[in-house]
């Protein structure tokens, strides 16, 4: 899979899992640990798939990416 591919991938994942954490959130309930751990998860693939250091680094590349 070339780098373009994996990066769009691994964003794609990361934000589903965020927007469902969110969702199950927004109602005051409290985050399930499913969630959490694929939030987590997601975040670290994004971050190897960038090869960063920390996620607001990983969503820098991405931001970078896609403009």
């Amino acid at each position: 899979m070339p780098q373009g591919k994996a990066i769009i991938a691994a964003a794609s994942r990361f934000q589903r899992a965020w927007e469902r954490a969110m969702a199950h959130n927004g109602e005051g309930l409290i985050v399930s640990d499913l969630d959490i751990v694929e939030v987590h998860e997601a975040a670290v693939g994004l971050i190897r798939v960038t090869a960063t250091s920390s996620l607001q680094e990983a969503l820098d590349v991405v931001h970078h990416f896609d403009t």
